[in-house]
């Protein structure tokens, strides 16, 4: 009998041609002579959720939010903090063929420009509690509370970087601000990523039945846009929990790249055994 679920988790084995196909568009991308950022940006922006996974918690993401009068991020990663409340990481995009540093270890122009571009979203969020909590809902045992905010600029690769690793490491600490390679998307899509069948944010095991859990752990996603985000925002929390009260609208609002009906069509390839004929096993 066949199972009504799509087993997700086969990706990372059995299916994993279909991720190993993605990452090789994203090499032939990223190492190109003319990529820029807007084509780098749809790709991301169609790989969403194999991309920017990044650990515990993780909901969903958001493409080109805009805040205030002129303040556009490239994407916001959405994390389920449980009780915690919700935990937003703002991630400027700049290019790969860009060093972060020069060979005497001085952050180059593109670099500085990103790191003012994201100083000024935190000056923003500081002076705009008011619409940061709207606009960045966060919920502790149903009372408002401060969302807490993360930053991270992707530029240049890990062959351009690898000479000022430091300096890197020590600026990202000053400024409290990640600062990564393109590489270390790859890497995060490559090995970090364990693929579910079913999605357990928060106490989602408790509030949805298998079938929403199997949808919800599809990894196959654009990410949500400015409108849709704040379609899904609109609706008042009745938990700390963001899956509880936004699970069911994220299924509603968020696309499917056609990746994920590749992945439910695509044959399970099993690993085969080695036969070994009497003869060879008895001479070894």
């Amino acid at each position: 009998m066949k199972s009504e679920y799509t087993k997700w988790s086969e990706l990372g084995f059995s299916k994993r041609g279909i991720l190993d196909s993605i990452l090789k568009q994203w090499d032939a991308l990223i190492s190109s002579k003319r990529v820029n950022e807007h084509r780098i940006h749809q790709f991301l922006e169609k790989h969403a959720h194999i991309f920017f996974w990044d650990g515990l918690g993780f909901a969903t993401v958001v493409s080109k939010l805009r805040f205030g009068a002129d303040y556009v991020s490239d994407f916001v990663i959405v994390y389920d903090n449980w009780s915690n409340g919700v935990r937003y990481k703002f991630v400027e995009i700049e290019r790969p063929d860009t060093p972060p540093f020069t060979m005497e270890g001085v952050a180059t122009a593109r670099l500085s420009r990103a790191i003012q571009q994201v100083l000024s979203w935190k000056i923003w969020l500081n002076e705009h509690p008011t619409d940061a909590k709207r606009l960045f809902p966060s919920v502790f045992h149903y009372t408002e509370t401060k969302p807490v905010f993360e930053f991270e600029i992707v530029i240049g690769t890990r062959n351009n970087t690898k000479h000022t690793l430091e300096n890197r490491r020590v600026l990202s600490e000053t400024l409290g601000i990640g600062i990564r390679s393109f590489d270390n998307l790859k890497s995060r899509a490559s090995f970090d990523v364990r693929f579910h069948d079913f999605s357990s944010v928060g106490d989602e095991v408790h509030n949805f039945d298998a079938t929403t859990r199997n949808k919800l752990a599809c990894p196959f996603l654009f990410a949500l846009s400015d409108p849709e985000w704040r379609e899904l925002t609109k609706r008042r929390y009745a938990s700390s929990h963001f899956m509880h009260w936004a699970g069911e609208s994220l299924l509603k609002l968020r696309r499917e790249n056609e990746f994920a009906e590749k992945f439910r069509r695509y044959p399970i390839r099993l690993r085969t055994k080695m036969k070994y004929s009497t003869s060879t096993a008895a001479s070894r």
